[in-house]
This record gives C-alpha cells, structure tokens and sequence, in this order.
C-alpha cells in the first residue's frame, strides 16, 4: 500500500490458473502515481479494468496521513479489451458524480441484468481532512456501459456515528436483489465490528439500512451461488485466516451462514499490536483482497495477495460448489 511505484502489470493464463504468462504493463508509467487496479469480465465478453492512480508527488509522505486517515489524491479511469485482456484500449477518465474528494478501489464494476454498470466505493476524506460528503460507502451508476457515471447512490452511510465501511462488494442474487457486504471500522475508537451487509431492490437501488453479519473480518468478497445462495470470501480476525462461508439472503433479507471454512492461514500470524494507529495497521497487514470468479457451474478460482517471511505472493485456490453434496451445499 505505501509503496511510491507500484504498477499494474497483467499476466494471462490458458490452464486455469496452473501456469502464468510473463507480466507486461497495462501501459506507460505515469511519474509520481501509485497504481491498483480491479477487473471485470461483462456478459457480451468485453473485459474492463477500473484504474486507480493515488497521486505521489511527495515521496517522503506515505498513501494515508496518519494524522487524520486522510488520503493523497486518486483519479479513476477505465480500461476496455475485446481480445480476452491482450489488447487495452484507454484510459477513459472517470468523472465521479459527487465530491470525495478521494475514492477508494474496492471492487471491479459489477453489470446488473438489466444493463446497468455499478462502480462500488467510498467516498474518503482528502490529505487535509476535508470531507464534505463525509466518508461512506457509495456506488456510482452509469447507464451507458461506463462512458458516464451521472449518479451515485448511497450503499452503507453512518457517517454522523463516524462509522466506516470499506471494501464494499455488491452482487445481484434472486428476485431482483442486490446484496453489499463491507468491512465495518468505528473511527473514534479504532476498532471493528463485524462485518456489515445491505440489502437493496434492483430497480430502486435503495439500500436498506446497514445490519451486522456476525463475521468478525474485513475485505469481504462477494459471489452469487444459486437463488438466494452467496459464497462470501473475508480475511477473519477472531481466528486469523482467510475463510469462506455460504450465505442465504431469506425473503425477509436476513443474512444467514450456514456453512463455513478455513481456505488459508499464513505460517506465522503477525499479532496485532495495541494502541498503534490504524494507519500503522494498515502498513502491517499480511494478506488479504480475495477475489472471485466463477469458471463454470460448479467451480471458482480465488485468488488473493498475501506476504510470507517477507516475501509477497498472489496466492490462488480453486473451489468447487456442489449444493447436491449436502443441504447446506459442500465447497471443496
């Protein structure tokens, strides 16, 4: 997170994962930019890729301002393939519909059935600490396949409680829903809670009002199973690791978990150090950002960053759903 020139590269594999082409860039270095980025594949198989570029101007201040969670600037922009990711064109800037002042890059664009493009993210306090929005969890829409963004709705918003949510995810499930699960942060006394999720209408996108999930953990990962069945991918903190749970969303839109397991636990667990702030934090953490994508009816491919005795891999898992192994469905 704090390094001055991280760039995007993209590698390409034909075995499912089991061998990787050599990485190349997604385009030109831009001097004094920190570069992330999140991928998706729509469902005429075209390939966007949403670009985050946090300004770095000044090498000798990190990413976040440990004095008030402020953020350097970012700006966002849309990469377009056709050819399966060997070929880019872009950047096509993207003009945010409200004021962050700065956002953050928690998700790829998610379609819905209907055509629509969502952008999850969160508005963030800029480098000062201005924040006129406050900072909640929000998600641009756009009508056009992402030419433009011409209006935001509001995901998960405590901002007057100085509750934050980060590293939202949104998925489409059964009859018409859309589900948003987020990593949940209580600002004034630096701690987490478990754990959030919302619930909205397609058609509306009005958002019900945020409830916990009883999953202590952050960077949730999202992925429609069946009907109301959610595989929810987290990096859990009362028994560190990465796991994963099946969920079910019922008609009244309460979460349940009705199934759950350790995918991942690193060798040796950093303990997490009382009273460091959570920039410092944020600094330390070891792995996590898991992220999903269905290979056919019954299996997944998850991948995820993780740092081992000081060496930084990108890990992958391949998962197989079967809802005939058991009622509660069995995830190999």
């Amino acid at each position: 997170m704090e390094s001055t020139d991280s760039q995007v590269y993209l590698c390409h594999s034909d075995d499912d994962g089991k061998s990787w082409s050599t990485p190349t860039t997604l385009h030109d270095k831009l001097p004094a930019y920190t570069e992330t980025c999140r991928i998706s594949c729509m469902k005429d198989g075209e390939v966007v890729l949403l670009l985050s570029e946090s300004e770095r101007l000044d090498p000798r201040v990190g990413a976040t301002n440990p004095k008030n969670l402020g953020h350097v600037p970012t700006k966002l922009s849309l990469f377009r393939s056709n050819d399966a990711g060997i070929i880019w064109d872009g950047p096509e800037i993207i003009e945010p519909p409200l004021v962050g002042p700065t956002f953050e890059l928690c998700s790829p664009i998610v379609e819905l059935s209907d055509g629509r493009w969502l952008l999850p993210t969160s508005t963030w306090r800029g480098w000062d600490g201005e924040e006129p929005n406050g900072m909640k969890a929000v998600a641009f829409v756009s009508e056009d396949r992402g030419r433009s963004w011409s209006r935001f709705v509001d995901v998960m918003n405590r901002v007057d409680e100085r509750i934050l949510f980060w590293e939202q995810k949104i998925c489409e499930i059964d009859q018409g829903r859309l589900l948003a699960a987020a990593w949940t942060h209580v600002e004034t006394t630096r701690s987490d809670l478990t754990n959030h999720f919302a619930v909205a209408k397609r058609d509306s996108l009005q958002f019900s009002e945020p409830e916990p999930t009883a999953l202590c953990g952050q960077t949730p990962e999202l992925l429609h199973l069946e009907e109301n069945r959610v595989l929810c991918v987290y990096r859990r903190t009362d028994e560190p690791g990465l796991w994963a749970c099946i969920v079910e969303i019922d008609s009244k839109n309460r979460w349940q978990t009705v199934y759950q397991q350790c995918l991942w636990q690193p060798a040796l667990l950093a303990a997490r150090k009382v009273g460091h702030s959570l920039v410092e934090e944020f600094r330390a953490l070891k792995f996590g950002a898991p992220s999903l994508v269905r290979l056919d009816d019954q299996s997944i491919f998850l991948s995820f960053w993780c740092v081992e005795d000081c060496v930084s891999n990108i890990r992958w898992i391949r998962l197989r759903y079967d809802r005939n192994g058991s009622d509660d469905g069995d995830l190999n």
